[in-house]
This record gives C-alpha cells, sequence and structure tokens, in this order.
C-alpha cells in the first residue's frame, strides 16, 4: 500500500503542470456550462454559446496536446539513450581494461585510484593485471619487449605462454588505466545526458524505466565508488548527479 501511495505521488508530481492547466480549462468550461443550463431569466444564454463552443474547443485540443505529448515523451525513450552501436566500441574498449560489463562486481578501490592516476601498490597492480583481457596482456608483453627490454624472442614467448604479472610491467598497466577513464568518462557522460533529459520531462519516466531500470541500475552501482572519487577529488559533488536522480527515483518508486 505505501508503495503504492508512493508510485502515485511520484507520478502526480512529474505530471503536475499538465494536472493544473487541465483543471484550470476543465473548471471554465464547467463554469460556462453552469451558468448556460442555469434557470435565472437574466442571462442571455445565447451570448454564452460563443465561450462555451471555445472552453470545449480549449479543452479538447488539451486532451490532444497531452495524448501527442505523452507519444512523444515515450518514444524519446528509445531516441535519446545512445544507440547500442554507437556505444558498442567504446564498452569494448572499456571492458577489455576493468571488466566494466563482464563482472558484476563494482569497481574496487584500486581501480579507481589507477584510473585517477593515483599510486597503489604491487599486490594491487597484480589485481589490476588479473582484470585485464588477454589481449591486453599480450600488448602490454609486446610493448615491453620492444621497447623496455634487452631479453630475447625465446623468453618473451615464454612470458606469454604464462601470462603472469610482473613488477616491471606496473607502469603500462597504468597507461591502460589512464587511457580507459577517458573512454569511461565518455560513456558515463553520454548516460548522463540522456537522465538529464529524463529529469527535465522529455522522456516518458515508466518507459524508460520498464526499458533501462535494471541496466542503468546496475552499471551505477558498479562505477559508484568511481564516481564517488571524481567527486572527492574536484570537489564537486554535482558530477553525474542527474544519473544519480534517476536511479533513487527509480528505487524509490
Amino acid at each position: 500500500m505505501y508503495t503504492a501511495i508512493k508510485s502515485l505521488a511520484g507520478w502526480v508530481s512529474e505530471h503536475l503542470v499538465e494536472f493544473l492547466v487541465g483543471f484550470v480549462i476543465l473548471s471554465l468550461f464547467v463554469s460556462v456550462y453552469s451558468i448556460w443550463a442555469g434557470d435565472s431569466e437574466s442571462i442571455n444564454k445565447e451570448s454564452l454559446l460563443m465561450p462555451f463552443v471555445v472552453a470545449v474547443g480549449l479543452f479538447l485540443a488539451w486532451i490532444q496536446y497531452l495524448s501527442n505529448k505523452n507519444t512523444q515523451r515515450k518514444e524519446a525513450a528509445l531516441t535519446y539513450y545512445p544507440r547500442p552501436m554507437e556505444l558498442e566500441r567504446i564498452e569494448m574498449d572499456i571492458d577489455r581494461v576493468i571488466n566494466f560489463w563482464s563482472s558484476s562486481d563494482a569497481m574496487a578501490s584500486h581501480e579507481v585510484k589507477l584510473m585517477l592516476d593515483e599510486d597503489i601498490t604491487l599486490t594491487e597492480y597484480e589485481l589490476c593485471w588479473e582484470r585485464l583481457s588477454n589481449q591486453v596482456k599480450r600488448d602490454i608483453v609486446d610493448i615491453y619487449y620492444k621497447y623496455y627490454s634487452s631479453k630475447s624472442l625465446h623468453h618473451k614467448e615464454k612470458t606469454l605462454s604464462k601470462m603472469d604479472y610482473k613488477k616491471y610491467y606496473s607502469p603500462l598497466i597504468k597507461e591502460q588505466f589512464i587511457d580507459v577513464r577517458r573512454k569511461f568518462h565518455l560513456y558515463l557522460n553520454q548516460i548522463e545526458g540522456f537522465c538529464l533529459a529524463l529529469n527535465k520531462g522529455n522522456i516518458d519516466s515508466s518507459t524508460a524505466k520498464e526499458m533501462y531500470v535494471h541496466k542503468l541500475g546496475n552499471h551505477f552501482r558498479k562505477a559508484k565508488p568511481y564516481i564517488d572519487a571524481v567527486r572527492a577529488k574536484k570537489n564537486a559533488p554535482d558530477i553525474y548527479i542527474q544519473f544519480e536522480k534517476v536511479i533513487k527515483k527509480w528505487q524509490a518508486y
């Protein structure tokens, strides 16, 4: 019962302006009709015919407007959200480094620190190494042996076969995390723009919730440690605030 009341309150709050305008138009219609249908002989009913027609016309136009607006807001749930094909490449690049989509876990503190160019321990570097895709590991080994090592090709092939972490890979691991930070910000900015349009009422909230509540809720949960760290570092608590507002609203209703 309490959940239903909260849901109703949220819906009314979202459509408050439409309710008020509709109420004014309906009140005008009822007032004119009441006078016109009354028994008072002192009133020239013919003079009320035009205001009555105008009131009816305004009311019908308002109903049509609401219908069109509702349809457009539902369609906007699809058109405002970044297209999957546009996000696919950036999602793949991010996932190769931090396993954001492949894992169900929230971002670890050492991952957040490394993306923000902060120092971590060798043990934490090893944990980051384990999160990297095999292709990124191979790229790091290739770069190391090409530019930083004088060891033989045989030693390189032996290293690739084991894929073990070596402490001298740490600077190259850090480069990967710093590089993916830009792409991760780009992804979060796309979601923030969608959530801003949603909070401004340009998108139908119930339709968007049905389509994205699990996806966006999961993404916010996993990205929250990083978002909190960025806010603290920049002393800007409003970073990605639209994203957070949408998730809280959906969780509340």
